[in-house]
């Protein structure tokens, strides 16, 4: 056990505290002197998950613009990322095989001589069954544990909502675009983060020996640094591209994105718009197949005082049949209930009221994606909700707030510039 850094989390509350400071400390002189130590786990933490209006993205995997690292041995790895991505590595990496050769590094350095990728972009949707199956679990549990019987979609739902209600107050994400705004989803789904070190992040004394310490760890941040990347400062070894760097953007524009913007507009697509119309009437049947009772006695008292037994079945669905019996609507308003649980906009409950009404209504005129592009962008970075919800999204409202935003962009969600 290291006596000055955390190296797990099985230290007490009191002394895993001043471990962790301690790592904090020594990571800040690093960030001081080097502009691209960034801390992706706080304040940056929305950093290639959102787009300019703060609404959840997701790296576009059937885009032709990405590729396989090389294995440096004429073979292509399994890691995935986009091209440009690709390309800014394998010239940092061929910096550090040319200073090894005129010894302007270390050799022998297990990670910092010559750098490999551990791990590349993930994939959010497999990342989110994965979870979404967890938490399906954990209904199940509690509708088992507290004996709730249901037999049709009808009876299910208010145990749902109730279910998903105190999930979101914990912060726990239901919808897919909550999911990848979520810290729980990890950066490696963006496809801009790369990992050259398969080490732990409770891990705090082996980030010292390992990286801090090391002889090559100035060249490492100043060679990032020239090629585009920023380093994570609670994981140095994870390295993140800087897609508001021109360094970056010059290996970006090979691949046809002029700007920022033109990466987040071509290379991402918006997290709500394939999971609403694809997604989330699946996931809420699934839940409900997940956590209904085949079937259950039902025993009712009659009159005379005669008690009857009755064995109940639990009706099944399809999302079809789910659709044609409810209807579209329906699942709209459920859809944007669920959102604005997730996001806690700071709106009143009439405003809250009014932005679902308004959204189903731009709905019905037949522009559900605009409608719900908009009803995004106002939970996503909120402010007072007033006019009607098609006014403000063609209006110069939204104009005024994306220049804003890009004022602001240095602040708490990226490091777009």
């Amino acid at each position: 056990m290291s006596i000055k850094y955390a190296d797990s989390n099985s230290d007490s509350a009191i002394d895993g505290f001043y471990k962790r400071f301690m790592y904090q400390f020594k990571i800040v002189d690093a960030a001081a002197t080097h502009k691209n130590v960034v801390n992706f786990q706080a304040e940056k933490y929305l950093y290639g998950r959102v787009d300019r209006r703060y609404v959840p993205i997701v790296l576009s995997i059937n885009d032709t613009q990405h590729k396989y690292f090389p294995d440096g041995a004429g073979h292509t790895t399994t890691f995935l990322a986009p091209s440009f991505v690709v390309d800014a590595f394998n010239d940092l990496k061929l910096q550090f095989q040319k200073s090894l050769l005129v010894n302007k590094i270390h050799s022998g350095d297990p990670y910092l001589t010559a750098p490999r990728i551990y791990k590349a972009y993930e994939n959010p949707k497999l990342l989110y069954g994965e979870y979404l199956e967890g938490m399906m679990a954990t209904m199940k549990a509690a509708v088992m544990t507290n004996n709730i019987k249901f037999k049709d979609f009808d009876e299910f739902l208010p145990h749902f909502m109730l279910a998903i209600e105190a999930a979101t107050k914990a912060s726990a994400p239901y919808t897919y675009p909550a999911f990848v705004k979520n810290k729980i989803c990890p950066i490696s789904t963006t496809g801009l983060a790369l990992e050259i070190a398969d080490l732990s992040c409770a891990n705090d004394d082996e980030k010292i020996k390992q990286f801090i310490k090391s002889k090559n760890w100035h060249f490492y941040l100043n060679a990032c640094r020239s090629y585009g990347f920023s380093v994570d400062m609670l994981a140095p070894w994870r390295l993140v591209a800087d897609i508001g760097s021109s360094t970056m953007l010059r290996y970006a524009r090979k691949y046809g994105y002029a700007s920022t913007s033109g990466i987040l507009l071509s290379a991402y697509r918006y997290a709500h718009s394939e999971y609403y119309y694809d997604g989330f009437k699946r996931a809420l049947l699934a839940a409900y197949d997940e956590i209904r009772p085949l079937s259950y006695v039902e025993t009712k008292q009659c009159e005379s005082g005669i008690r009857n037994m009755a064995i109940i079945e639990s009706k099944q669905y399809s999302v079809e049949s789910l659709t044609k019996l409810y209807g579209e609507t329906y699942f709209l308003k459920l859809y944007l209930q669920i959102r604005l649980f997730e996001e806690k906009p700071k709106l009143t409950k009439a405003e809250k009221n009014r932005l679902i009404d308004d959204t189903i209504d731009y709905h019905r005129t037949g522009n559900t994606r605009k409608a719900l592009m908009a009803f995004e962008r106002i939970i996503g970075k909120t402010y007072n909700y007033s006019g009607s919800l098609t006014n403000l999204e063609e209006s110069a409202k939204l104009r005024a707030e994306e220049k804003f935003q890009k004022e602001e962009l240095r602040g708490a969600v990226s490091t777009y510039r």
